[in-house]
């Protein structure tokens, strides 16, 4: 399942880079209403109707709680790097789960990040807006989780998410700055 995220995620940011390349606006602006509805589905796909509901309802309310439990146990640092190298991410996601909920939920709001500035029209003040939608989003996940018991209210998972709407922002930085100069470069 972590596998189809990651592929779904790669082809969504690589179509939205596309939209930077198309110079109809019609087109753009349709393009860029299919890609976030596809990316909306898939993020309730994800954390809501692919989960079983549990009989109980846990919360988390400590930042890093799980990070922190997690550290009980050994972390042979040379065993992990020797298993990333070696291409074995599963065998380094099996034994740390926590990094594995940490990268995932990072990567799940990655996109967010990457295509909230093509709808919003303002550019002052972008990142801090991005903050903001990112946190409402994850919280409203993390709030029907709870309450439907899809899943768990854990403020790791909103620190997570949030941290990726950051990181899907500086990608869409980059990713702008690569195309303007691309674009200057082949006038």
């Amino acid at each position: 399942m972590e596998i189809i995220q990651l592929v779904v995620i790669v082809v969504f940011l690589g179509l939205a880079t596309i939209l930077w390349t198309d110079e109809r606006k019609r087109s753009r602006r349709k393009f860029t209403h299919m890609i976030t509805a596809a990316y909306v589905l898939g993020v309730l796909y994800f954390t809501l109707l692919s989960r079983q509901p549990s009989e109980d309802s846990k919360m988390n309310l400590v930042l890093f709680y799980s990070v922190i439990r997690s550290l009980r146990y050994p972390v042979n640092t040379g065993e992990i790097i020797h298993h990333l190298l070696a291409g074995r991410f599963d065998q380094v996601f099996t034994t740390y789960k926590p990094l594995k909920a940490a990268l995932l939920n990072i990567m799940l709001f990655v996109p967010l990040g990457y295509i909230l500035p093509l709808y919003i029209k303002k550019r002052r003040g972008m990142f801090p807006k991005i903050i903001m939608i990112s946190a409402m989003c994850s919280l409203c996940i993390e709030l029907t989780q709870a309450v439907t018991r899809f899943g768990w209210f854990d403020v790791d998972d909103l620190f997570c998410n949030i941290t990726g709407g950051a990181a899907g922002y500086l990608l869409y930085i980059i990713a702008g700055s690569l195309i303007r100069s691309w674009r200057k470069n082949n006038e």
